[in-house]
């Protein structure tokens, strides 16, 4: 089988399923260890501001994710309704779709980046005062 365009829009949305869903787990798992420091009461009120405005961009970029894992499906559907034919290039249309999902990801995976290493060294700060709880639960 030649690997084709079509195959390449293939492989390209499922590894950003596989992408989602792992970033998924990392936020959630950011979002647990806020809640051990939060439990613990082991943070000052301004820590616990930081901690909650952590979380609430966690979860906004988890809706997002949401809304891209949808656009990803339907993408999905529309590359199994376009029918192939040996040299033709996929429609337009679903290129130009391509091409947004393409930079959608791009976006909600620096955006998660940059978040993720903001609370990295948030939480990282209350390692130093004995808090390893937080590697344990």
């Amino acid at each position: 089988m030649i690997y084709g365009q079509f195959q390449y829009y293939s492989d390209e949305l499922n590894g950003w399923s596989r992408t989602i869903e792992f970033l998924k787990e990392e936020l959630r798992e950011s979002i647990r260890q806020i809640g051990i420091l939060r439990d613990e009461q082991i943070i000052s009120d301004t820590s616990e501001k930081a901690g909650e405005a952590f979380t609430d961009r966690f979860i906004v970029q988890e809706q997002q994710f949401e809304h891209i894992t949808y656009q990803i499906i339907a993408q999905k559907q529309r590359l199994e309704r376009t029918p192939l034919y040996a040299g033709r290039p996929i429609d337009v249309p679903v290129s130009q779709t391509q091409d947004a999902l393409r930079s959608k990801m791009k976006i909600a995976e620096r955006a998660f980046l940059q978040t993720k290493y903001t609370c990295s060294a948030y939480l990282s700060s209350f390692l130093g005062n004995g808090s390893f709880a937080l590697q344990n639960q």
